[in-house]
């Protein structure tokens, strides 16, 4: 599977939109490639990934919470675009 640069065609969306901006890490087997953020009352995410990223059998994708969470974030959902 591969993402695109910018992560065009993923979507996020926030259920509760935060009081605060927070920003969620995109990692590949533990190292960060990228960025879900929620704008400080808003519910949808907008998305960050310098270049495309390949994903092969084995690797772990993983969507990290802020280490200081915002308190009113909740309910997220979003939808990762990639090509196989």
């Amino acid at each position: 599977m591969t993402f695109p640069s910018g992560l065009s065609g993923s979507y996020g969306s926030a259920g509760t939109v935060p009081t605060a901006g927070a920003t969620c890490a995109i990692q590949q087997n533990g190292a960060a490639i990228g960025t879900m953020a929620f704008a400080a009352g808003a519910a949808p995410a907008s998305f960050t990934m310098a270049s495309a990223t390949t994903f092969i059998a084995g690797d772990v994708l993983t969507i990290a919470a802020p280490a200081t969470p915002d308190a009113t974030l909740a309910n997220l959902a979003w939808t990762l675009s990639g090509t196989l």
